[in-house]
């Protein structure tokens, strides 16, 4: 089967689109495309819902300019890769006022007035998807421009702005009919090469959008956007791959799509940046990587460009942003507007950087992913409490209850003595959290972070130790709350992956029923059951993201997440795969430098600014 498809420039259906025999089960989209990591560009994160034919025309132009050079040589960003233009929400025409095409005259969408919002025509004229010709008063003339420029041109569906009721969750006030070969005919017809697939409107099958695409016998790049993946007859959750069958269990590596958001909506903040890296460690940290070629986990757009700020925190904080989505395999989408001059001139050789675009393309068998993290080495940091074992480490003996206080072990001597600061927050919870938390991983399984503690003096309430229940009672007339030390769990953090270890207060339930039962040992330990232990530490500081490459070497990102310098020496072990010795020392090379270093034995000796990275390539000894 196949289309015979037509449009006008209008948006117009001209040909209705045949679609016979589909087949169910299909393993993969068998489209050729997506072998490496994607590059290109994408409207949402620069206009948000205002785009139109004159933003895309400009970006066109602008990937396009070889004003710049690499090596001395004038270089355009298409020429690197970066030639798909793409289009996201706020093309269609709504039936409702929306972001991005206000209209006093009709509702507020979302709203099941008017029988619900759509961007739909009525099922009587075909049912074809409505463009906003205020925005595009000639979309296939548009795409038609960049084609005509060797550019790949992208569009976006199942859209947000203009949101069409459908299946749970989106749809529990109204709903509407689905349109997947009314919105396949407008891809193909009006010659996308592309389309992100969000997951706002009702038509949440990917498997079926591949099925569709594929009979179509043209490729079309697909993007899933949390769009639901069926199993048997229901959403399988947010994100959707791998699918779980919820009976047995059994794990369905089914991909139809060639990459795949993983995480929530990025923003132009580094907490933001690390916390959609960490979404994607449950599909990059297994031996059998669901991120792969032709299916690529996808963190989000790059808000490279986005950020705001002084440098060098800009600067550092953007580029330990590129590094990691270079090392992760990641799609390496730009968001910003590469037609502002003095914007692309300050990020260009880093998103132009040819060793770290050779890394992000390379494949030998993992995609890259986070290894470990280690305790801040600056003695200005401040200490959280996390769960150890029992072995007399430093931060672990030393506990004391005294007048209502918990003061914490000596960790840097000598230090004004810390308590654990609590500030209750909603039902309960602690507020003074350690921030960007990062998942367990197979390198470092004990991940798991708590509360701060504070200078004692300034630490309100009291503690108190009753029948085996810390509890901490903000004032006098409040509620206690109970100290849990939750370990680790193999699922419930970051959309469903590996949840770190964590240690707050929470409600305490019915006489205290969820309350994590402590001893106080002789050994002034706080013990959590059987060989575990509370334990005091910096805050996190560097991490190590690896990814291997091939002729025995390896990426790697050290990455400084913490608010303050760190003076840190890497331990090359702890480096997968690594081989170096005093006898056989690594080679070492800096990807953002371009330069050889010393070759390394046993450490690589870093200095970092708060959120700078090193991006590094070490060649073990042959």
């Amino acid at each position: 089967s196949g289309a015979v498809v037509a449009m006008d420039g209008r948006g117009r259906v001209l040909l209705r689109f045949a679609l016979l025999g589909l087949i169910h089960g299909v393993v993969s989209i068998d489209n050729g495309l997506g072998i490496t990591p994607p590059r290109g560009w994408r409207s949402w994160n620069m206009v948000h819902a205002d785009v139109n034919d004159s933003v895309i025309r400009a970006q066109m132009t602008a990937v396009l300019d070889t004003s710049r050079s690499v090596d001395g040589k004038p270089t355009s960003l298409a020429s690197l890769g970066f030639d798909w233009i793409s289009m996201d929400d706020g093309w269609q025409k709504c039936n409702c006022s929306t972001s991005g095409s206000a209209d006093p005259a009709l509702p507020q969408c979302p709203s099941c007035r008017l029988g619900g919002c759509t961007w739909h025509a009525s099922d009587h004229d075909g049912g074809y998807p409505r463009v906003d010709l205020a925005k595009f008063p000639n979309m296939t003339a548009l795409v038609a421009h960049g084609h005509s420029l060797g550019l790949k041109v992208g569009s976006y569906l199942n859209n947000c702005v203009c949101m069409e009721g459908g299946d749970p969750p989106m749809g529990q006030h109204c709903t509407s009919p689905t349109h997947y070969e009314q919105d396949v005919a407008f891809i193909v017809a009006t010659g996308f090469d592309g389309v992100k697939i969000d997951n706002c409107g009702s038509s949440h099958n990917v498997t079926l959008w591949a099925e569709l695409f594929n009979q179509t016998e043209r490729p079309i790049r697909i993007e899933s956007c949390h769009t639901f993946h069926p199993n048997h007859g229901t959403p399988s959750g947010w994100p959707n791959f791998p699918v779980w069958d919820p009976a047995t269990k059994a794990k369905d590596a089914s991909c139809p799509m060639n990459l795949y958001r993983t995480g929530g909506d990025i923003s132009p903040t580094f907490s933001s940046v690390v916390g959609e890296a960490y979404a994607t460690v449950q599909y990059s940290d297994r031996p059998d990587p669901l991120s792969h070629p032709g299916c690529w986990a996808y963190p989000d757009m790059s808000e490279i460009g986005n950020f705001r700020g002084l440098d060098p925190i800009r600067t550092d904080e953007e580029t330990s942003h590129w590094g990691l989505w270079a090392i992760m395999s990641a799609p390496l989408i730009l968001g910003t507007d590469l037609s502002d001059t003095d914007t692309l001139d300050r990020i260009w050789e880093t998103v132009t950087n040819p060793e770290a675009l050779k890394v992000n393309a390379g494949w030998a068998g993992s995609p890259g992913t986070l290894i470990k993290t280690y305790p801040s080495t600056n003695r200005s940091t401040p200490l959280t409490v996390d769960q150890s074992s029992c072995d007399l480490r430093p931060g672990t003996t030393g506990w004391r209850l005294s007048d209502g206080k918990l003061y914490a072990p000596t960790v840097v001597a000598p230090s004004t003595p810390v308590c654990l600061g609590v500030a209750s927050g909603p039902a309960g919870q602690t507020t003074q959290q350690e921030s960007s938390c990062p998942p367990p991983t197979r390198g470092f399984p004990g991940s798991g972070c708590g509360t701060l503690f504070a200078v004692c003096g300034a630490v309100t309430g009291a503690w108190s130790l009753e029948s085996g229940a810390l509890l901490y009672t903000p004032h006098s007339t409040a509620e206690p709350t109970c100290l849990r030390a939750d370990p680790p769990a193999g699922v419930g953090g970051f959309y469903g992956g590996p949840k770190a270890a964590n240690t707050a207060t929470k409600r305490c339930g019915t006489s205290g029923s969820n309350a994590t039962q402590f001893t106080l040992t002789p050994r002034m330990e706080l013990a959590v059951g059987t060989g575990v232990c509370l334990v005091a530490r910096p805050l996190y500081g560097p991490q190590l993201w690896c990814k291997p490459l091939a002729g025995d070497r390896y990426a790697v990102l050290i990455l400084n997440i913490a608010e303050e310098a760190q003076d840190f020496a890497l331990p090359l072990i702890d480096v997968p795969g690594a081989r170096c010795s005093a006898a056989r020392p690594c080679a070492v090379r800096d990807v953002w430098a371009r330069t050889d270093l010393p070759a390394a034995a046993t450490h690589i000796q870093l200095q970092l600014r708060q959120h700078q990275s090193a991006f590094l390539i070490v060649s073990s000894a042959v």
